[in-house]
This record gives C-alpha cells, sequence and structure tokens, in this order.
C-alpha cells in the first residue's frame, strides 16, 4: 500500500507489521501484539492513523484475567440476563450511566466499582440494592425481578445446606489452613483453574492442593478452607467427587 511517511514527509510504499509492545497499566507492563505501518525506503516504523486497532483493549483484558477482575462481556451478559438496560443497572448500582456504558465497552474500572459489581452479582446482593433503589425499576420490573432473585437466593441456601450434610459445618484448624470452608472461593478457584485446556481431574486436585498450602506458607491461612485427603493419585480435597 501506499501512504504519507512522516519520516520521509512523501508518499511511500507502506507496508503493516505487527510487533511486541510494553503498555503499562496501573504501573504493571503487559506486553501485546501491535499494528504499526513500516515505509520500506527508509525502514521506519510508526502508528497507523487510520486503523482501529487500540492496544489498550488487549492489554486491560490481560490486566483483568490477571486480576480476577469482571470482563466487560461478564457485566454485560449480568445485565441483559435479568432483561436490564443500562440506566437501570447504573441506577441500581448508583453509577452514572456514562460510566457503566464505560466498563462495558472496555474501559478499566477501579478497585471500588469492581468490588461493587463481584458484590451485585451476588443474588442475596443485588435483591437488597433492588429493594434499596426501587425509582430504579418500573413495579413490574421491580416485582417480577425480586420474585426471580428470591428463588435465586432460596435455591443458593439449599445448596448450601446440602454441603453441610456431606462435609460438615467444621470450625478452623490445622486440616483446613485454619479457616472455614468458603465455597464461593473454592468454586472460583476451580474455575480458575479450568480456564486452560487439558487440565484433568488428578491435576486440579493437585492444584488446588499447591494453592492453598502456598498460601497457607506464605499468610498462615488458606485460600479456600478445604480439607485435603491423601489418595494414591496425590492429594485431593476431602470428597472431592462431590465437588466436581
Amino acid at each position: 500500500m501506499k501512504g504519507i511517511c512522516p519520516f520521509c514527509e512523501q508518499e511511500r510504499v507502506l507496508d503493516h507489521v505487527t510487533k511486541p509492545e510494553n503498555i503499562n497499566v496501573r504501573g504493571e507492563l503487559i506486553e501485546v501484539e501491535s499494528e504499526f505501518l513500516t515505509c520500506l525506503s527508509c525502514g521506519n516504523t510508526f502508528d497507523d492513523p487510520q486503523s482501529e486497532f487500540d492496544p489498550l483493549v488487549p492489554a486491560y483484558r490481560e490486566y483483568r484475567k490477571r486480576h480476577g477482575l469482571t470482563q466487560p462481556e461478564e457485566i454485560r451478559q449480568f445485565r441483559k440476563r435479568y432483561g436490564l438496560t443500562q440506566s437501570e443497572f447504573s441506577a441500581i448500582l448508583g453509577w452514572g450511566i456514562a460510566t457503566l456504558n464505560r466498563y462495558e465497552n472496555g474501559a478499566l474500572q477501579s478497585e471500588a466499582h469492581e468490588k461493587t459489581l463481584r458484590l451485585s452479582m451476588k443474588p442475596e446482593n443485588f435483591l437488597r440494592l433492588i429493594e434499596e433503589t426501587p425509582s430504579a425499576l418500573n413495579e413490574e420490573k421491580r416485582k417480577r425481578l425480586t420474585e426471580e432473585l428470591r428463588k435465586e437466593e432460596e435455591e443458593a441456601l439449599s445448596f448450601e445446606r446440602v454441603i453441610e450434610l456431606h462435609f460438615g459445618r467444621y470450625e478452623p484448624d490445622e486440616f483446613s489452613g485454619y479457616k472455614k470452608l468458603e465455597l464461593s472461593k473454592l468454586f472460583n478457584t476451580i474455575v480458575f483453574f479450568c480456564k486452560e485446556p487439558g487440565v484433568m481431574k488428578t491435576k486440579l486436585n493437585k492444584l488446588l492442593f499447591y494453592a492453598d498450602f502456598r498460601h497457607f506458607k506464605e499468610y498462615a491461612v488458606s485460600i479456600t478452607g478445604a480439607r485435603y485427603a491423601h489418595i494414591p493419585f496425590g492429594p485431593a480435597p476431602d470428597n472431592y467427587d462431590y465437588y466436581f
């Protein structure tokens, strides 16, 4: 292709190239593959003024992945799951609609807003938010969501009771890394390790064990509070088949 080279200040033959670029995201350097133009006459590389590629998009996505932050599509999916508009959802969260729109379109959320998002995605918390902001929804939608969320909350509590029947409600001790069993953290840890392909059950059991014991070694408390058993293929959470 032909275009103006800013170094030659003339029309030259240009070539599209990609190369690694370090993007600073909140003090952390993240390498992404960025798009550039190279002048075949002088050999200099420069940004393509007509390119729609924004290196911040993959950099922010990688940063969220590393730190376990909510991705834009997760926010959209949660909002649409309950049939909410951006205006309704932002009103429930106590945000401006522009803030929610930026996050759904790739802007990096603040730590405070991330905590609000994570908490609001639990049925019992989202129900409380809806009840505390009656003006955010019309009466029909508020009634529908309230009934739906109460049902989800009851199902979650029923599940907790079923877990207690299988594992009991034990106090923190040396077998649990001095932490109560925290199912949400255990399940999220399982999901985290299973994001990469090829993680079979035996490997997953060992990853859970090493994660909890490494955390215990460094901070004197485990991550999940799970108790571990010795089985022929290595350590595994007690009654692990039930979790899976």
